[in-house]
């Protein structure tokens, strides 16, 4: 089974994805069927820093 991570863009779809706040997804198939779970807990906004988002 393999498992893929993938960013989950939120906000408004004009601006570029750099200035969207993002969250991380998990990717795989479970039973024949495909599974996407958001990682609700965490959310990433463009003003954090590296060491913000390194905690």
């Amino acid at each position: 089974m393999a498992v893929n991570l993938r960013k989950k863009y939120y906000g408004k779809k004009e601006g570029s994805k750099k200035n969207r706040p993002y969250r991380f997804q998990l990717d795989y198939s479970h039973q024949g069927k495909r599974v996407r779970e958001t990682i609700k807990d965490v959310e990433f906004l463009p003003a954090d820093t590296k060491e913000i988002r390194n905690k």
